[in-house]
């Protein structure tokens, strides 16, 4: 921004969002109601994360973005000084800033700078604002080029990770992808594939790299025949081999992931029912050069508030997940919203006596949609442990984890 005179740049806009998240969590630690007999580990706790950004016209065919977070203080720490080590300004931290040139070359849009990439929920790659108890936000630095030949989009992506500056032999980790889609091959079928490199030199040079690829084919399909019926499906394969350790070792993971959805049953409101199936492989650990566990780049499918969100279970590693739902938009008020889903999860490689049932979640959600700009999430879950996750935490016992957790979000 400071490149262009002042004169040359023109509409600029304030946007951003404040999200407040309280939740109370019980027995993820024991498995054990504390009235039992067992130890308190019920965790409180209220976090807030604000994203306040600026975007503006730089100049003909450019715009340009700077994007703040900050999101580490929680509910009782006390205020914070302002300036010096550990300040809130020293938390402040910078999440986009990029410029956008259009029509470059008369052929891509470029994005240019720290950035977010990917959606929200995606099986292996996204940069962005993250739902999980803590709020953490991901970006990434680098160059994006976007076009389209006739009925094929394109995009690529170019990124570093990790920077190690003035390292020799380097020890960077640099990303690397391109994705093609198109909605031209029937109507209502949306078609992509794409292809992701992710190289980490940090075990000492080119010599010793990790050298990740993620291959893959995405479908979304939506019936024009029948109104509210959609479909996804996707599968990735794992590629490439990882020089770090004494033996090269080739990475050989798939995953898969399927889902349909209908939202077209009425019952006092919009019903809608839903169902989903997703698994990656693991590793039988039978070969020693091969990795066999699907491994992503940086995942953000988010299965159970309990699960993924409060244990950390981001992706399907290693296992198998069901998970069937029920939506509903009750006419009597438009602002409403409801959601209950059930979900189960197993382990798909086990070693000789151990179990593969990690159990089963309960979430209940309630939504209240203030106006365009404030929402209200409520949500009630309730994990039942198997015997796969008795063995992790190492434990006999088998009371529940429950958790209830409130979400405001203003943006603005």
């Amino acid at each position: 921004l400071a490149g262009s005179s002042f004169a040359k740049i023109s509409n600029v806009k304030v946007s951003g969002s404040l999200e407040v998240q309280s939740f109370s969590l019980n027995n993820s630690l024991d498995l054990a109601d504390y009235e039992n007999g067992a130890n308190d580990d019920k965790i409180d706790e209220t976090r807030s994360r604000l994203l306040i950004g600026l975007s503006a016209q730089v100049s003909e065919g450019v715009r340009g973005k700077i994007l703040l977070s900050k999101n580490n203080r929680r509910y009782g720490e006390g205020s914070e000084t302002v300036a010096g080590w550990g300040s809130a300004l020293n938390k402040v931290l910078v999440e986009n800033a990029y410029l956008v040139i259009d029509d470059f070359i008369d052929i891509f849009k470029l994005t240019l700078g720290r950035q977010f990439y990917g959606e929200k929920g995606d099986l292996v790659l996204y940069y962005g604002p993250t739902s999980d108890d803590n709020l953490i936000v991901f970006a990434l630095d680098g160059l994006k080029a976007e076009a389209s030949v006739g009925p094929v989009g394109i995009c690529l992506i170019s990124g570093k990770v990790i920077e190690n500056a003035w390292a020799v032999p380097s020890t960077d980790e640099d990303l690397a992808g391109i994705i093609l889609n198109t909605d031209d091959v029937l109507e209502g079928l949306n078609l992509s594939v794409y292809a992701y490199k992710d190289v980490d030199k940090s075990a000492g040079g080119i010599a010793n790299r990790d050298d990740l690829r993620v291959l893959g084919l995405k479908a979304g399909f939506e019936i024009p025949q029948v109104e509210g019926l959609k479909a996804k499906a996707e599968y990735a394969m794992n590629a490439g081999p990882d020089k770090s350790g004494a033996t090269t070792v080739n990475y050989t993971g798939n995953a898969l992931f399927l889902s349909a959805s209908y939202n077209g049953l009425n019952v006092a409101g919009e019903l809608g029912v839903s169902a989903e199936y997703a698994s990656g492989s693991g590793n039988d650990a039978t070969t020693a050069d091969k990795n066999e566990d699907f491994t992503p780049i940086n995942p953000d499918l988010r299965y159970g508030e309990i699960w993924a969100n409060s244990l950390g279970n981001v992706g399907i590693t290693d296992c198998s997940i069901m998970k069937a739902g029920v939506s509903w938009l009750p006419d009597f008020e438009e602002r409403l919203s409801a959601k209950l889903c059930y979900l189960t999860f197993t382990e798909n490689e086990v070693t000789a006596g151990q179990k593969d049932d990690w159990g089963s979640e309960i979430d209940l959600k309630i939504g209240w949609e203030q106006s365009d700009s404030v929402s209200l999430e409520l949500i009630l879950a309730q994990l039942t442990p198997g015997d796969a996750l008795k063995n992790a935490l190492g434990v006999t016992t088998d009371d529940p984890i429950n958790k209830l957790s409130a979400r405001l979000k203003v943006s603005f």
